[in-house]
């Protein structure tokens, strides 16, 4: 990866991590509209939500790499040059 090519994505993950998504929309609609405790209910519960996505999507990671521990065992071994 070139020096350009590793700066044009830094920027682009900048970009991308600094744009509110539809979760902070709901927050600051419900913060202007509805009040601070509406607000706050809500990152609560897509905070709570995200914590059970995360755990979910890890289990299946482990899952998979219980299952397929060939795979990653054939992927890690190193290559001799001959």
């Amino acid at each position: 990866m070139t020096l350009t090519a590793f700066l044009a994505y830094c920027l682009a993950i900048t970009l991308a991590a600094a744009t509110p998504g539809p979760a902070m929309f709901t927050v600051i609609t419900n913060g202007v509209a509805r009040g601070f405790l509406r607000a706050f209910v809500a990152g609560m519960g897509i905070a709570a939500g995200d914590a059970v996505l995360v755990t979910l999507a890890l289990l299946g990671l482990v899952a998979l790499a219980q299952t397929f521990e060939w795979v990653f065992l054939l992927l890690n071994t190193p290559v001799r040059p001959t």
